[in-house]
């Protein structure tokens, strides 16, 4: 052993047996931490092993489940696609001609559409005029006297630059914003159901104006898919795939109120035309047909024809259709958009449950 001296001085010399046995502590330190780095990495690829295993089973689990969807889904009710049609008086359906026939030999249009013929659209101050009028009593008689409805609704848009995508059928349930006599204030609801295609069927949704976070709350078609709801953003790319418009511009009211809009919007930007058939049909229902037809591409106008479909009994639109204007070199329009709400069922008394996930009669997974 070193003496103090030694010590102090900085001069003593390592005890042999001192670094005979750091070295071995040493050694038996790298033997244990190589052993401790093998184990390590068995462990890391036995867990990359099971997380790709489970990778792959759920791949295959999700492909089964499309295939199982898309080829052996059961047909859709073929009298769906009748709710679609729309029958007009025989003219072309692309155009519609006036109806020629005295006001004082053709009976008067009931309701909000009392007065309008093509006479009145013809000495109006502008065309819109007698259409915006109609369009503010139909609002107006919605405010006042429909509080919710079923219907079913068909879509059919066409998104982006691709070619219009094929009807989506779905079951609807709409409740209007209102202030009752208890001061409990009812917010905008909204449900959807998918009938049709079959890949879709079952596939639910729910909006309600401030709850969730302003999220709607869905899950995936029935089936094997069907396993977790989700809480989306509306205009977010899942909810937004395959529709021109976010879940909370569904619904009747809202139609008109963009009908309203672009018609001031038009009415401001110039001239336009507007006719009207008295004998169309829509879900075998007699109904108005009002035209606006913009001839040339300008600013602002975004389409080329509007088609506005009014139940005479109802006194509600059910059925809009946009087109857009001819590829050059052609004349036929080509389909931006069409909605059509049939089988309605105005005041049905819908209810906060009829808006929750936990409702036992709709098939959310997890609630």
């Amino acid at each position: 052993m070193p003496d103090r001296s030694e010590i102090e001085n900085g001069t003593s010399v390592p005890d042999p047996y001192s670094l005979q046995a750091g070295s071995a502590a040493i050694e038996r330190t790298a033997v244990v931490s190589t052993a401790a780095t093998h184990t390590l990495r068995r462990w890391v690829r036995r867990g990359l092993f099971v997380l790709a295993s489970v990778v792959i089973l759920i791949a295959i689990y999700i492909g089964v489940a499309l295939i199982g969807q898309t080829w052996f889904a059961p047909p859709s009710d073929p009298n769906l696609d009748n709710l679609a049609v729309i029958q007009d008086s025989g003219t072309d359906s692309r155009h519609f001609e006036i109806d020629s026939t005295p006001d004082n030999d053709r009976e008067l249009l009931p309701g909000i559409l009392s007065g309008i013929s093509a006479e009145v659209i013809a000495a109006a101050a502008h065309p819109l005029d007698p259409l915006l009028q109609v369009a503010e009593k139909a609002q107006a008689n919605i405010r006042n006297s429909i509080f919710d409805y079923e219907a079913i609704m068909i879509n059919q848009v066409r998104v982006g630059r691709g070619p219009v995508r094929d009807p989506h059928f779905m079951q609807i349930k709409i409740r209007h914003p209102r202030l009752l006599d208890n001061g409990e204030q009812i917010p905008f609801s909204i449900y959807t159901k998918f009938i049709a295609p079959a890949n879709m069927a079952g596939q639910e949704a729910i909006w309600v104006r401030g709850a969730n976070n302003d999220r709607l709350i869905g899950h995936p078609p029935s089936g094997m898919l069907n396993l977790i709801s989700l809480e989306l953003d509306p205009i977010g790319p899942i909810a937004m795939k395959g529709n021109r418009y976010p879940i909370y511009e569904m619904g009747i009211s809202r139609l008109l109120e963009i009908i309203i809009e672009k018609g001031k919007r038009d009415r401001a930007a110039g001239d336009c035309q507007v006719t009207l058939d008295r004998h169309v049909r829509v879900d075998n229902r007699p109904c108005l047909m009002l035209e606006i037809r913009h001839p040339h591409r300008q600013e602002p106008f975004d389409f080329h024809i509007a088609k506005i479909f009014i139940d005479l009994e109802m006194q509600i639109p059910v059925a809009y259709e946009g087109y857009d204007w001819p590829k050059p070199g052609t004349t036929e329009p080509i389909l931006l958009e069409k909605y059509v709400y049939t089988q309605i069922k105005l005041n049905p008394g819908l209810t906060a449950h009829d808006f929750d996930p936990a409702n036992p009669e709709y098939e959310y997974p997890d609630r």
